[in-house]
């Protein structure tokens, strides 16, 4: 089994000034969005049409602030994809009830990034 590194950026919503990277975040192609709850804690499935994730078992880097999370993300079947793991539920824990968006990545770029509201 194949692993990969995927590295993703995480961006808040809370800014009292315009910020470019909140805007370039709207611009580009959503995968997936949830509100994230309790149940969100054991696993988040979503589909990607556009196939950007790769197959298999991956590890998705997130930075959030100073703290960086490590999720795992496996490919279910086709488009469906899962993100699971002791950081997810953790990551969840603490996020609960808001709004995140998965985004595809930007031609030249190496990661995702993921929006939460």
């Amino acid at each position: 089994m194949q692993i990969h590194d995927t590295a993703i950026t995480l961006q808040s919503s809370n800014f009292s000034v315009r910020d470019k990277r909140k805007e370039k975040a709207e611009e580009m192609a959503a995968i997936g969005e949830v509100i994230l709850a309790a149940h969100h804690e054991r696993q988040w499935k979503f589909r990607d049409p556009n196939r950007t994730l790769p197959d298999g078992r991956i590890v998705l880097k997130v930075m959030d602030g100073s703290r960086w999370w490590e999720f795992e993300c496996n490919r279910e079947r086709d488009d469906v994809y899962c993100i699971r793991g002791s950081e997810w539920r953790r990551f969840v824990q603490q996020k609960k009830d808001a709004m995140l968006t998965l985004y595809s990545k930007e031609d030249n770029e190496d990661f995702h990034r993921i929006r939460v509201r």
